[in-house]
């Protein structure tokens, strides 16, 4: 049996497969981002945006001379809670320094002060 053969008479089964785990990994993925996205689409318009500050307690390290997007835990001063939160930005590391804004729903936001 050829392999070409093979992949003619089982080429539906196949694609019926391969989208079904295509599906499978994208509509969870879909749900995780978008809903969020628009539900803080009126915080954007109106500029309502959440601030927290104090130290890193959770950080992504990885290409830390890079700007890319990070995974950042800050434990704010006046809830006390920490927070989650992705930010742009260079190496950030555990026990720095943070005032950042974002976004309520996606908690997407930017750094207004590093130290």
């Amino acid at each position: 049996m050829d392999m070409r053969d093979f992949v003619k008479r089982n080429e539906k089964k196949m694609n019926m497969i391969s989208n079904g785990i295509i599906g499978i990994i994208l509509i969870p993925s879909f749900l995780w981002v978008v809903p969020p996205a628009v539900q803080d689409f009126p915080n954007v318009i109106s500029e309502n945006y959440l601030q927290a500050e104090g130290k890193v307690t959770a950080w992504d390290y990885s290409n830390e001379d890079e700007y890319q997007t990070r995974a950042v835990g800050i434990m704010d001063h006046k809830t006390k809670q920490e927070i989650s939160v992705t930010v742009y930005s260079k190496g950030i590391h555990k026990g720095e320094y943070l005032k950042v804004r974002y976004l309520p729903n996606s908690k997407y936001g930017e750094i207004e002060e590093h130290k």
